[in-house]
């Protein structure tokens, strides 16, 4: 199985929010002020980011293989997807060994978190070489406590710019960083 971000999301905090927050009115810092978000929303969010999950809306394309990536196939009417929550199905395709694709009928698909509920809707062949799931996955806005720690995140990185912090404890994540994000780390199996 394979996972790919085909649409990245937007940023998750304005840099207009950022410099409010940053008490920052001069324009002269922009361009580091949006790569410190940059950076916080790319280590936080999507398939790879530290919550192991989607927080920005973005499409996310899943391929499922032969052997020890193959396709579950569907004894139970819902399919837990690698990496949500789930805002809607956009396209599913299956191969097979024929080499030709067919895509599935998306009526009455449902989607709920991290789950897709196909109900009736699928009719899966007994084998199938390869499946392609397409779907938008993360949240219409950043929720709250998300682009709070992201805020605190950036305001450590925009105070501190070294790597090392002579003369005081090392610190890892700010406590209150970890408090926003804890509701939404996905513990990966």
């Amino acid at each position: 199985m394979s996972v790919l971000v085909v649409e990245p999301p937007a940023r998750l905090v304005s840099l207009e929010d950022m410099k409010a927050h940053l008490r920052v009115t001069a324009d002269d810092e922009d361009a580091l002020i949006e790569a410190y978000i940059d950076a916080a929303c790319g280590w936080l969010d999507g398939p790879d980011g530290w919550l192991g999950r989607c927080i920005g809306s973005q499409v996310i394309e899943v391929f499922y293989g032969s052997g020890a990536g193959a396709f579950p196939y569907l004894r139970e009417p819902h399919l837990t997807v690698p990496i949500g929550p789930v805002q809607e199905v956009l396209e599913v395709e299956y191969w097979g060994h024929d080499g030709v694709g067919v895509a599935l009928d998306l009526a009455g698909v449902e989607t709920r978190r991290d789950l897709i509920d196909w109900g009736a809707a699928a009719t899966w062949p007994s084998r199938t070489n390869r499946v392609r799931l397409r779907y938008r996955a993360g949240f219409a806005e950043t929720p709250a406590p998300v682009a709070q720690a992201i805020k605190l995140l950036v305001g450590q990185w925009f105070r501190n710019r070294s790597g090392i912090n002579i003369g005081n404890i090392v610190n890892q994540l700010p406590n209150g960083v970890k408090a926003l994000l804890g509701p939404y780390h996905r513990r990966r199996v």
